[in-house]
C-alpha cells in the first residue's frame, strides 16, 4: 500500500508539471481544430494559416530503407503553403559530410561545394571511390488534398568527359601531351545544386602527364569529369601528339553540369 501511495504521489506530481510538450497532452488537446489553429497562428503568424488537419501521427515512408516522416498536424493556408524540397542521390558521396541524413543544416546543404578531387577545405570531394552526386531543389505548392505528387529529375554535379581513341593502323600508337585547355573554369570547386546560370568562362587546362598506348586495330579510352563553363572565345579544343601535333576543336558554346561527352578521335 505504502509503494503504491509513493506511485501515486510521484505520478500526480509529474503531471503537474506537464506540458504541451507532453504526447499525451498535445494529442488530446490538439485533436481540436480550432485550438490547433490558434495555437500554430500564434507560433507562426507569418504563414497566414486558414485551416488545420488534425491527424494521429501518420507516418510517412517511400520504402522500408526510407527516413520517416511523422505528422502530427498538417497546416495549410488559403492556396496551400510554398515549400521548397530537396533531392540528392548517391549516398557514398556524402558519406562525411551527411552521416545518416539526420540534422541537417539546410541552409549550408544549399550552399555546399563539390571538389573534383581530395582536398580539406569544407567541401564535398568526388573521387573514383565516392563517384559523383545528383542533385535537385525545386519550390512547389503543396496544398490540402489527396494524391498530389511532383517530380523532380535530378542533375550530376558535374559533367563527364568520355575520350576515346581509334588505331586504325596495324602498328600500337602513344598518345602523349594530351590536353583540353581552357575547359575549366579557374574556380576550384563548384556549387552541389544547379546555379541559375552559366556565368564562368572556361580559362583552365585539363592535362595528362601519362602517355597512352593504343594497340593496332584497337581503341583506347580516358574518362574524367570537368565543371560546367562557358566556351572561351576560341572554343574549346583538345591538343595531343599522335605521330603528330593534334589541334582538335570541337563545336560546343557551353558544358553544363550532368552532360555526357563522348569524343572520338581516329
Amino acid at each position: 500500500m505504502k509503494h503504491y501511495k509513493n506511485r501515486r504521489r510521484q505520478f500526480l506530481e509529474e503531471w503537474e508539471q506537464s506540458d504541451i510538450s507532453n504526447d499525451y497532452i498535445f494529442s488530446k488537446v490538439m485533436a481540436q481544430p480550432q485550438l490547433c489553429l490558434q495555437l500554430i497562428k500564434a507560433a507562426l503568424p507569418q504563414l497566414k494559416i486558414k485551416r488545420v488537419y488534425v491527424r494521429s501521427q501518420d507516418g510517412l515512408s517511400a520504402n522500408l530503407d526510407a527516413k520517416d516522416i511523422r505528422l502530427d498536424i498538417s497546416a495549410y493556408g488559403e492556396g496551400g503553403e510554398m515549400f521548397d524540397f530537396y533531392a540528392i542521390a548517391n549516398e557514398a558521396a556524402f558519406t562525411e559530410k551527411m552521416e545518416d541524413g539526420n540534422d541537417i543544416d539546410v541552409d549550408a546543404l544549399k550552399n555546399m561545394l563539390v571538389t573534383l578531387g581530395t582536398k580539406n577545405d569544407g567541401s564535398l570531394n568526388i573521387t573514383e571511390t565516392t563517384g559523383v552526386p545528383q542533385t535537385k531543389i525545386e519550390s512547389f505548392r503543396v496544398e490540402a488534398k489527396a494524391n498530389q505528387s511532383h517530380r523532380m529529375q535530378l542533375e550530376f554535379a558535374v559533367a563527364k568527359v568520355e575520350l576515346t581513341f581509334n588505331n586504325t593502323t596495324e602498328t600500337e600508337q602513344t598518345i602523349t601531351n594530351l590536353r583540353f585547355p581552357d575547359i575549366m573554369p579557374n574556380a576550384a570547386t563548384t556549387p552541389l545544386f544547379t546555379p541559375a546560370e552559366i556565368a564562368a568562362v572556361g580559362s583552365r587546362a585539363v592535362n595528362f602527364t601519362e602517355g597512352m598506348s593504343i594497340p593496332a586495330l584497337d581503341n583506347a579510352s580516358k574518362t574524367f569529369y570537368v565543371y560546367e563553363t562557358k566556351a572561351p572565345q576560341d572554343g574549346y579544343k583538345m591538343t595531343a601528339t599522335w605521330g603528330k601535333q593534334w589541334d582538335l576543336p570541337f563545336s560546343l558554346v557551353e558544358i553544363k553540369r550532368g552532360q555526357h561527352l563522348r569524343i572520338n578521335v581516329d
